[in-house]
């Protein structure tokens, strides 16, 4: 549950990347993010929980619906593009 929680996004990005090394040696990895950009980022599937209950999976981020978001984190959710790498990320505000 958020593993990388507390570490300066260095360390962040250095163990997310060595989980995702972890599947090259037939191991699975399961994680809990609540920062949907970094979950999306790095999962290849994705489970939405609302009030402990699955709303969505979804094996592509872009099929989590903006509304979705809105409903179960209870904030307003925009979908904007990095432009340097194409990659989706969300901006959130309440």
């Amino acid at each position: 549950d958020e593993p990388t929680e507390g570490l300066d996004i260095h360390y962040q990005i250095h163990m997310l990347e060595v989980a995702r090394e972890l599947l090259d040696h037939n191991c699975t990895v399961v994680a809990i993010f609540h920062d949907l950009n970094l979950a999306f980022q790095y999962g290849d599937s994705f489970f939405v929980l609302e009030n402990g209950r699955l709303a969505q999976e979804a094996d592509h981020a872009a099929d989590i619906k903006q509304e979705l978001v809105e409903r179960v984190f209870g904030v307003q959710a925009h979908r904007i593009v990095d432009p340097l790498n194409q990659q989706m990320l969300w901006r959130f505000s309440l």
